[in-house]
């Protein structure tokens, strides 16, 4: 079956991009990547990839992304979707920084 859609990320593009933001921010501003959602569905770790030598943290929505994304990156990361409690000893381990609510 053919999709109804799709969607290309030029790589170019995407770093051009970051280093844009990066030139815009002072010195002591962090920029941080949001690959939540597989990257809004363009692909978590090859996103992390590119933009990891250019951004200071990423942020990711729950424990299943935060995992996915430590095969790729051990850069600050933000999780600031629900985290069970049986999940917290886990997120810990893995040097998440976990949203209170």
């Amino acid at each position: 079956m053919n999709p109804l859609s799709s969607i290309e990320i030029s790589h170019a593009a995407l770093l051009h991009n970051a280093k844009l933001f990066r030139k815009k921010l002072t010195p002591s501003t962090n920029l941080i990547a949001v690959v939540k959602g597989n990257a809004y569905g363009h692909g978590q770790n090859e996103i992390v990839k590119i933009l990891e030598p250019h951004v200071d943290a990423f942020q990711v929505d729950d424990m299943d992304e935060l995992v996915r994304l430590r095969k790729v990156s051990h850069k600050r990361t933000l999780v600031l979707g629900y985290i069970a409690k049986n999940e917290i000893a886990e997120g810990l381990r893995l040097k998440a920084e976990i949203a209170v609510y």
